[in-house]
């Protein structure tokens, strides 16, 4: 190849937005190609905040993955000086028995993480906003925090375009070709771009191409709520932090960003098939409602019942709830990241990183097995549910 390598993004996202600027900043010749405009509410980035964590109760070989994406998180804040991510904290919640905490207290112990671990009395004496049995006990992550999503994906893709990367904003991509030039990527109006090599980010978009389709990647549906909070002093985020809670009535929450209402998502149940993530439907099932309002009872009882605000967002979902990084088709040319099911967000920055490294080196040091898209690719693919992430 002469010249500057050619790296073409589809889907500037969550992580798309992250591999634009990454790539940028490695001096490639990038462009990014989004359906509507970065930072907007279609896809899996909306909502207002997301968790970050390091305790990671999906499986601690993601601490490393984590502690990078932290590093980039810091330095995307620096170059656009625009404050992302707020430390305040996470709390894992859960019978010491249940195995989602026991991989929490893992990851503290392998990779000494700053945390603490709090039986039911003092829990209850630290945050009295949750009802905990007696059995319960809570894990603190002390290096968690809150991020913006949508002013993240922004501010990444902004900064993409400062350091030379080209963005085609509202530019639907209609086919994706490898020829013996590289991979064409045609978009609507009858133009067509060349490049050596093309990332695939499309979130829920994922069904749509063709490229994926063997991975199974599904998109599905994500529900959140904001609910009034009844002091809402008690619920900012210097003395509420998030709370991911195990067991019965699943859920995780978020602290008040507004000063008024405190974020719930809920978790364990089917999230529904989304047909087209541009027809996602604004309204949600009733039995969803009287869950959120059974969790508000039993386990936020200084919350009102009734949310005041309702979310729906997309994102795609792989059968093991685990994202899909790197080729997935017989020409290596084009590097999938996709599949992160309701959890890839906080990892943003590092999947950017990854993809980078492998659109330019075609190899990274940071790629970890459970995200190889071999494990999909060899065996039957069976119907992604969703059941065991949120949107977290």
């Amino acid at each position: 190849m002469s010249g500057r390598l050619r790296v073409g993004v589809v889907g500037v996202g969550s992580v798309g937005s992250m591999a634009l600027w990454r790539l940028a900043r490695m001096g490639v010749q990038a462009s990014g190609f989004d359906l509507y405009a970065p930072g907007h509410d279609r896809g899996a980035a909306g909502g207002e905040s997301r968790i970050f964590r390091l305790a990671y109760r999906e499986g601690r070989d993601y601490v490393p993955l984590l502690k990078a994406a932290r590093d980039l998180w810091h330095e995307l804040e620096a170059d656009t000086r625009t404050r992302l991510l707020t430390p305040c904290g996470a709390l894992t919640i859960g019978e010491r028995s249940d195995p989602e905490v026991q991989e929490v207290l893992a990851c503290l112990e392998e990779y000494e993480l700053a945390g603490e671990v709090l039986d039911a009395p003092s829990a209850r004496a630290r945050y009295p906003q949750h009802t905990l049995a007696e059995d319960e006990l809570v894990v603190l992550d002390r290096d968690a925090g809150v991020l913006r999503p949508e002013v993240g994906v922004h501010a990444a893709a902004l900064l993409a375009e400062q350091l030379g990367a080209e963005l085609h904003r509202y530019t639907p991509v209609e086919e994706i070709e490898p020829t013996s030039q590289g991979v064409r990527v045609a978009v609507r109006g009858g133009r067509a771009f060349q490049f050596d090599r093309v990332l695939l980010a499309p979130g829920p978009w994922a069904s749509r191409l063709g490229l994926l389709r063997d991975v199974g990647i599904q998109a599905r549906e994500i529900v959140m709520f904001w609910v009034r909070a009844r002091e809402p002093r008690e619920y900012l985020a210097d003395r509420f932090p998030v709370a991911i809670r195990m067991g019965h009535l699943p859920f995780s929450c978020l602290p008040s960003l507004d000063g008024l209402t405190v974020k719930i998502s809920l978790h364990g149940y089917e999230r529904p098939q989304v047909d087209d993530p541009e027809s996602l439907r604004r309204s949600v099932d009733h039995h969803l409602v009287n869950l959120l309002e059974e969790v508000i009872r039993e386990k936020l009882p200084g919350l009102y019942g009734e949310p005041l605000r309702i979310g729906t967002y997309a994102d795609g979902f792989t059968e093991d709830g685990h994202g899909v990084v790197g080729d997935v088709g017989p020409d290596p040319r084009i590097i999938a990241l996709s599949g992160f099911s309701g959890h890839g967000f906080k990892l943003a920055p590092v999947l950017g990183e990854i993809g980078a490294q492998l659109a330019t080196e075609g190899k990274s040091s940071l790629l970890i097995e459970r995200l190889q898209p071999g494990r999909l690719l060899t065996r039957k693919t069976r119907t992604p549910t969703g059941r065991e992430t949120g949107a977290a």
